[in-house]
């Protein structure tokens, strides 16, 4: 029986709607960023709530990396 993958950590997942892109949105106040830029325009979120903990979205921040 092969051994269960270790865990990735949150900065290395794809995003949880489609699972190939970089994820680089993140859902305010929540915290989880979890979308890439082209499934944050098709899920909406605000109206939606956050696809991982299903809480209320007050807002959407794009997040950059260096």
């Amino acid at each position: 029986v092969p051994a269960p993958a270790p865990p990735q950590a949150e900065d290395e997942r794809p995003c949880v709607v489609c699972m190939a892109a970089e994820p680089t949105n993140l859902c305010v106040p929540c915290g989880h960023q979890c979308l890439c830029a082209g499934c944050v325009q098709v899920y909406d979120p605000v109206a939606k709530g956050c696809p991982i903990c299903r809480e209320p979205v007050a807002q959407v921040v794009r997040v950059l990396r260096p």
